[in-house]
């Protein structure tokens, strides 16, 4: 297609105009908004069906009646969503220029598999490795081989070994399926595993080949694509005691020798290799030795060294700038281990117990290190984060909150932001009503394979800004079960499409290799930018999800939008630094607001169709009565005894794994949704502000409170940010149901609603996490302040202005410890 610049511009113009004549009528207004977002929701017409009667064929699909892109929505006709379904595909062509056809696959259709036994067994124990491969996945010239890796490594670099899949023979056999065993030997470490079928190649000879897929180079020439064919079972190798004991010694020896050389990489490495050995206590025949208690007591007598001291015996150095506040963050997660672990516990000696106790009522969660007691902590804050001295015994919270200041003043403050902030509906949708019809007649239609456009984020879920960015998103037939690499290939010839009309600007093809592939790019003339990917059902449910939330009480969007403008000001909401995603902080509102005496948010995911309004106990977070998991607590998560519908949405096992065969996991993605097909929304909506409006509190005390509860409150060592769970969520037992994929570290976590396995905050490192932290402590902190004077001493709107100031560059002290995030790795691989 040659571009047409003329006639382009004309179908722009013509296509505004008819979307603006559209959006004139205002009784018509509210129903084309209920086309383009409501129809998003589920006919949840099973509603009060139980759970446990439905069949697969019975139970609605998750992305039944999303909103299309085009300007006159149409229902996607997909095929009926499967319970479980896998398959296997042949190595892509990522540039082949052939038309593309909708993926056909069959339900029953085999895949890959490998399997290990035995699966615990000892150090350099023999094992077998049984792999049953697809033909198609094993071509002529392809050389596949089998790696060992940590269980929740994420790329396929640094395998422990590979060996060498040999198939020629196998090949001519032509069979369904080509069977291979293998022996090789457990390796001499403890921890979970497992088995993968990757590609290798030589680099040399093959340095244009697959130049859309992520390959590690090793140094002996070889490397590996990041495609997985197959994944094993775990095998678990526990510690055995000689090695215990031997490690512990080893510890000894490095902590010593660091201490005596001034070494600080040398010792930050003993901290992590010390606090990995105590994750691998876990082997009931491992003996108490008091050498343990030994190491332990010289890493906690290291860490009670004055500043000074500590700064003379380890200097700074360009890789670690602040020693003091390495070796800290270090020694709260040897703390944190030991905390967990009853079984370490009972291997410490009494003195060493009550001295890990008495150092974790040191730790400052602000700043992430120990202090003798609360005035040294206080003198800190103001000396290094510009913090006024309070003293927070006299001035809790209970009684800032309740002044003039914060419920009249910052409460005005906030309506005035908000009705800056919150844009005007009807015009939010006809910029990117506009943008859709474009997408729509230049790209989708020109596409074929039935695609359809569809709206998900931010611009759906009653909580975007005039800048947000445009979710766009292309469902098709047998979309459920597409590849990595077919969803990649479909968004190239996107890309193609694109680049053939010069209506399209700025296009960004680097994250087609992310989790989920995306192409970014603008439509000319509007300055939005549009993140283009394939599928992603869960993110529709979350869309959904939020819109929900948003419209159960009017605080919700007023705080959200307040929440996303001081963030976004104090450089708190931005990916590429590796800072939380508006969702995240969304997320943080919900959860914080769900926590209040009396909530203001119900949690939608445990309430039936027949809700009627009122709690169903009397419990609260503070004093609970029913008894533990009870299915008629509010406290309590989503159980099979509720009754509640089924609502299943599926996600495929390549989001993780990238690979060339898919496994469809169910995902349970009901809630109480107001604005589903059929529902009542009017009454619905009546029924959630009733419920939130038994809490009386103002919006200003309410950012108040939730400023104080994630800067110096809420305890991110032991605790999750989860929306689905009424009660706290602990890491511990957040990590037994979802390990490994969810790991043990004391930094912010938030639980996905839907998808629980997933932790949004995990792009966050310590420096960030800190960071973070610290500006919700810093707003509070001048809040504070402001409403203990009995005369404000600067003008409010000062005030406030100084609360939410831009932040241009991050603070001297962020890009000071920028390089400690990826220090601890380099300092373990010296090691080794």
């Amino acid at each position: 297609m040659q571009p047409s610049t003329h006639s382009d511009r004309n179908r722009i113009q013509n296509t505004s105009a008819h979307v603006e004549s559209t959006h004139q009528k205002n009784e018509v207004y509210s129903l084309e908004l209920n086309k383009l977002i409501g129809q998003m929701q589920l006919n949840e017409q099973t509603a009060h069906k139980p759970q446990s009667s439905r069949i697969p064929g019975g139970i609605p699909s998750a992305l039944e009646g999303l909103p299309s892109g085009a300007h006159k929505p149409r229902m996607h006709a997909h095929a009926q969503m499967r319970p479980h379904a896998n398959r296997a595909a042949p190595a892509p062509q990522l540039h082949s220029q052939a038309p593309l056809q909708a993926p056909s696959h069959s339900q029953s259709h085999p895949r890959s598999t490998v399997f290990v036994a035995p699966q615990a067994p000892e150090y350099n124990q023999t094992v077998r490795v049984s792999l049953s491969l697809l033909p198609q996945e094993c071509p002529i010239g392809r050389t596949l081989v089998l790696g060992l890796y940590r269980v929740g490594q994420l790329t396929n670099e640094r395998p422990f070994f590979v060996k060498q899949l040999f198939l020629e023979q196998k090949r001519q056999l032509m069979h369904s399926l080509i069977i291979i065993s293998i022996t090789c030997r457990a390796p001499r470490c403890a921890g979970n595993f497992e088995f993968r079928v990757v590609e290798q190649f030589d680099s040399k000879q093959d340095a244009n080949r697959q130049r859309n897929a992520r390959e590690v180079v090793r140094e002996d020439g070889k490397s590996y694509s990041d495609t997985t064919f197959a994944t094993s079972n775990m095998m678990h190798v526990k510690m055995e005691d000689s090695d215990f004991k031997k490690s512990l010694l080893s510890t000894e020896t490095k902590l010593q020798q660091s201490v005596n050389d001034g070494d600080s990489q040398l010792l930050l490495g003993t901290f992590t290799l010390f606090q990995r050995l105590l994750d691998r206590v876990d082997h009931p025949k491992l003996q108490k030795h008091d050498i343990l208690s030994v190491v332990l007591g010289q890493f906690m007598s290291l860490i009670l060294w004055d500043q000074s001291k500590l700064e003379e015996c380890f200097e700074s150095t360009d890789s670690i700038p602040r020693p003091m506040e390495a070796f800290h963050s270090a020694m709260w997660n040897i703390l944190q281990c030991v905390e967990r672990n009853p079984m370490l516990q009972s291997f410490l000696s009494p003195t060493v117990t009550h001295n890990t106790a008495a150092l974790t009522s040191r730790y400052c969660p602000v700043t992430g290190l120990f202090f003798t007691d609360i005035a040294s902590r206080m003198k800190y804050w103001k000396a290094k984060l510009d913090l006024p001295l309070i003293d927070f015994q006299q001035h809790r919270i209970e009684n800032i909150v309740v002044s003039p200041l914060i419920t009249s003043r910052v409460s005005d403050w906030i309506e005035r932001q908000a009705s800056f902030l919150i844009p005007d509906r009807e015009e939010f949708w006809k910029t990117r009503g506009s943008i859709c019809d474009i997408i729509n007649t230049y790209v989708v239609q020109k596409l074929g394979m039935d695609a359809k456009l569809y709206v998900f984020g931010s611009s759906a879920n009653d909580f975007g800004m005039n800048e947000s960015d445009l979710d766009l998103c292309l469902l098709m037939p047998n979309y459920e079960l597409m590849t990595h690499a077919e969803k990649r290939q479909v968004l190239t010839q996107v890309v193609t499409l694109m680049k053939d009309c010069d209506l399209f600007q700025d296009i960004d093809t680097r994250r087609l290799g992310a989790r989920v592939p995306i192409v970014m790019f603008k439509v000319s003339v509007f300055d939005i930018e549009c993140d283009l990917c394939m599928e992603n059902a869960l993110a529709h449910r979350n869309t959904a999800l939020l819109r929900a939330y948003a419209n159960a009480d009017p605080r919700v969007r007023k705080l959200a939008y307040i929440i996303k403008h001081f963030v976004k000001r104090r450089r708190m909401n931005c990916a590429a630094e590796r800072t939380l995603s508006s969702y995240g902080y969304l997320l943080m509102l919900i959860h914080f607001l769900q926590q209040q005496e009396p909530p203001i948010l119900p949690n939608m995911q445990t309430l039936p169709e027949s809700w009627d309004g009122n709690p169903r106990c009397g419990c609260k977070r503070s004093t609970r009565r029913c008894p533990w998991r009870s299915p008629h607590c509010d406290l309590t998560e989503r159980l099979d005894e509720m009754n509640l519908p089924s609502v299943r949405s599926y996600k495929s096992s390549t989001d993780r794994s990238k690979g060339s065969y898919v496994d469809l996991i169910p995902v349970e993605t009901y809630f109480y949704n107001p604005f589903a097909k059929n529902a009542d929304t009017s009454a619905r909506i009546r029924l959630l502000e009733a419920f939130g409006s038994r809490n009386g509190a103002t919006v200003g005390e309410l950012f108040t409170r939730f400023l104080f509860y994630f800067g110096l409150q809420f305890d991110s060592s032991r605790m999750v940010v989860s929306i689905r769970m009424g009660r706290t969520l602990l890491k511990t037992e957040k990590y037994s149901q979802d390990s490994p994929y969810w790991r043990f570290h004391s930094r912010l976590s938030i639980e996905d609603p839907f998808e629980t396995s997933y932790d949004v905050a995990h792009v966050l490192k310590e420096t960030r996490h800190f960071y973070i932290r610290q500006q919700f402590t810093r707003a509070y902190v001048k809040l504070a302040e402001a409403a203990i004077q009995t005369d404000l001493s600067e003008d409010f709107d000062d005030l406030m202005g100084r609360i939410v100031e831009q932040v241009d560059t991050f603070p001297f002290q962020m890009k000071q410890n920028a390089q400690l995030d990826d220090l601890r790795g380099e300092a373990v691989g010296r090691l080794i």
